[in-house]
């Protein structure tokens, strides 16, 4: 009765309707009052709707969470699903409801249109790459609606003002759309390795400037931090010089790599590759010290 797509539960526009502050009630009439595969229809009805109620009241609205109710959801068509995201994230402005529209783009311009701290929790508290073409920091529509690594809920992180995630045209001519870009403040990391040993993962940090011939040849000093990954263990290539991005007071990354400087123009652009986190507060406190690195870099991400 409540697997089909057309039950109440199961649609888009119900969880659209539904407020956090309802109050299920009413009578039940005898014949409703029946089992089927040894399950109580009315306890199955109460606790998907309560289910329901108790991510709808989170404040600020929890996008993984919505994400993920959002899947077991049909509309009448696909674009349903990112209209009802967008309201449900309370966004300021929606995309033009189209039912011709891709869904992939209307979710690139609801991204546009989220909180700063949303599109920050796509890039920081979510592990996957995009496979959008140029949007790899945060995942595609299909990526998030598959929900394969995509978190079931979201981190509480508490950013600072600067690590929030803006976006800005490219071109400030309103004639011309040459796209946006997305960008925030971080402490960066340019040159890390990483290495596994008894199932726990460090990250070695460069002290001080090297030459590549150094590189080569190991002839540099560098420490190592107990970190941990989201989701699965990356498989980290042992050639490979990493950059990451730190905010939050140092506990929360992105890993990837800086695909180019524009120091002359003031930032780095950055290709995300996953993210973890410097779980002891001791670790971070060891890293400020040393400082080998930049804080409040300006990112451009890919």
């Amino acid at each position: 009765m409540f697997n089909d797509e057309r039950s109440w539960l199961n649609r888009v526009w119900t969880m659209q309707e539904t407020t956090s502050n309802w109050l299920l009630g009413g009578l039940v009439p005898e014949e409703f009052m029946v089992r089927k595969e040894d399950l109580d229809l009315p306890t199955q009805f109460h606790d998907g709707v309560c289910s329901l109620l108790q991510v709808l009241a989170r404040d600020p609205p929890d996008l993984f969470a919505l994400a993920k109710v959002l899947r077991s959801r049909r509309g009448t068509h696909h674009i349903d699903q990112v209209s009802a995201l967008g309201l449900l994230l309370k966004c300021p402005a929606l995309p033009i409801y189209d039912t011709k529209q891709r869904c992939e783009d209307g979710w690139g311009q609801l991204v546009q249109q989220m909180s700063h701290k949303h599109r920050t929790d796509l890039l920081v508290n979510c592990p996957v790459v995009g496979n959008a073409p140029g949007t790899k920091w945060c995942p595609s529509w299909s990526q998030l609606m598959l929900g394969k690594t995509i978190p079931s809920e979201t981190t509480v992180i508490n950013y600072s003002e600067g690590e929030l995630l803006n976006c800005s045209p490219i071109s400030h001519d309103p004639s011309v759309n040459l796209g946006v870009v997305y960008w925030n403040y971080a402490y960066v990391i340019e040159s890390c390795e990483f290495s596994i040993e008894d199932g726990r993962i460090h990250m070695h940090v460069l002290l001080g400037p090297a030459s590549q011939s150094q590189f080569a040849t190991d002839s540099y000093k560098t420490q190592p931090f107990l970190v941990e990954f989201s989701g699965a263990n990356p498989l980290f290539d042992p050639d490979f010089y990493y950059a990451a991005a730190g905010m939050a007071n140092l506990e929360y990354w992105v890993l990837g790599k800086i695909s180019g400087h524009g120091r002359n123009m003031g930032y780095v652009q950055f290709e995300k590759r996953s993210t973890f986190r410097i779980p002891c507060a001791r670790e971070r406190e060891r890293l400020w010290h040393l400082n080998p690195s930049y804080s409040d870099t300006p990112i451009r991400y890919l």
